[in-house]
């Protein structure tokens, strides 16, 4: 049996939370895995943490578990926190309005067949990827820059480091995110880096995303945090910060 723990990290989302535990609900009925949910609660201040619980309550055959950060720490200390709780074979994380719809997973784990394949990411770029509701042309723009550069001097041959979609075999995962240590957005690209370094396998898969019209991306005072990052990880790696993960 297919055996999967997904990450959702959540930061005041008691309005997005439920719709997207009862999308995953739907989608492990109609399909069989072993699996566990486990909501990473970065620091809210909303009812995101009740709402999670009452879902669990009520629905006794969604494999929920909940994790809590005692204060908001950012998205990749969220993820980072899932990933140690996590059991299950496959580990994979995703945004708490499920900009990446469920459909997805069936198509990462056929990635896994084969067995040289260590990690899977989503690239919104991908010929074959359908995005509804495209972003705003500003996010586009600085978006392209953003990945221009981290093409250019972190991670050449990726063309979408910040899509919300990762899969991991737990080996990798567990290996990898023992050295993050980026807070916030740029720890997709630091993991990836990460990866890279260690010579594991990733894949970039098509998807289909859905974009909410209630992101909190703040496109310029968030853009000049994930650039500073982009620098962080360098002086990181010359460090040696990042050295003796070993490939399993």
């Amino acid at each position: 049996m297919k055996s999967l723990s997904i990450i959702i990290p959540a930061y005041n989302e008691e309005n997005r939370i439920l719709p997207t535990l009862k999308a995953l609900d739907d989608f492990f009925r109609k399909n069989n895995f072993s699996y566990e949910i486990i909501i990473v609660n970065d620091g809210s201040l909303d009812s995101t943490v009740k709402v999670v619980e009452e879902c669990r309550k009520s629905n006794p055959n969604l494999h929920l578990k909940l994790a809590n950060l005692e204060r908001n720490m950012g998205k990749g200390m969220a993820v980072k926190k899932g990933i140690e709780e996590a059991q299950h074979d496959i580990i994979m994380f995703f945004d708490a309005d499920l900009s990446c719809e469920p459909s997805n997973i069936k198509r990462a784990f056929s990635y896994f067949e084969n067995p040289d394949i260590d990690i899977v990411i989503g690239d919104r770029n991908h010929k074959d990827s359908e995005i509804v509701n495209p972003p705003s042309f500003l996010r586009r723009i600085s978006g392209k820059i953003y990945a221009w550069m981290v093409g250019k001097f972190i991670l050449k041959g990726i063309t979408d480091s910040q899509c919300g979609f990762k899969v991991f075999r737990k080996e990798a995962a567990k290996r990898i995110f023992r050295k993050t240590t980026i807070p916030r957005f740029g720890f997709d690209v630091e993991l990836l880096y990460i990866a890279n370094k260690a010579n594991f396998r990733i894949m970039k898969m098509p998807v289909r995303c859905i974009n909410s019209p209630g992101s909190r991306v703040k496109v310029i005072s968030d853009s000049l945090v994930m650039f500073k990052d982009l620098f962080i990880i360098k002086a990181n790696d010359r460090k040696g910060l990042y050295d003796n993960i070993g490939k399993y």
